[in-house]
């Protein structure tokens, strides 16, 4: 980020919505000058290993639907945090039980190399691999398109920190997360 000008800053504080900034550690002193209030965070950006990456066989699963990019029919019937970001999605897989979603992850942000993990099962179906599987499944499409995953997570959420490294991701960088909240 370095030191965006001061009207560039004018610009963030302006926008009506939440939102976040993702920055580095060594930018971090002032960007928090120029955004007086904003909540701050500090992440760590995962990898996973390029010779752990790109599955080379999936087997079909009935219960994984994955889209990409997803149909609104599917957004509509998912619970409300992952409708919000899944939506925004380049693509999906959604474990579904008995009909209902019971886990999503999503390629939630999406760049010439890399996709944006996003993973959310329900609670009362933790614990199972669903949330593993719809990984699997999207990582596989997305290894398709020449996309590796990156796992970013809030460094207290240690369910996000252990579910990435299940899942084989390596911290790589530390960020800092100003958020904009109404």
């Amino acid at each position: 980020m370095g030191k965006p000008t001061t009207e560039a800053f004018e610009i963030l504080r302006s926008r009506p919505v939440p939102f976040e900034v993702v920055i580095q550690v060594e930018d971090a002193p002032h960007a928090r000058s120029q955004l007086p209030g904003w909540v701050v965070g500090y992440g760590l950006i995962h990898v996973k290993p390029v010779s752990e990456t790109a599955p080379t066989q999936r087997q079909e699963n009935p219960n994984i639907v994955v889209q990409s990019p997803p149909e609104p029919e599917l957004l509509a019937r998912l619970p409300p945090l992952s409708r919000k970001w899944g939506g925004a999605a380049a693509a999906i897989a959604v474990w579904m039980h008995e009909g209902q979603p019971a886990s999503v992850c999503a390629a939630a942000a999406v760049t010439e190399s890399f996709w944006d993990v996003g993973i959310e099962t329900q609670a009362e179906y933790r614990r199972r691999g669903y949330g593993r599987t719809c990984f699997e499944a999207l990582e596989h499409r997305m290894a398709e398109k020449g996309k590796r995953p990156i796992w970013g997570a809030d460094k207290k959420n240690s369910a996000s920190l252990a579910m990435a490294r299940r899942l084989g991701f390596e911290p790589i960088d530390e960020v800092v997360v100003l958020a904009k909240e109404l």
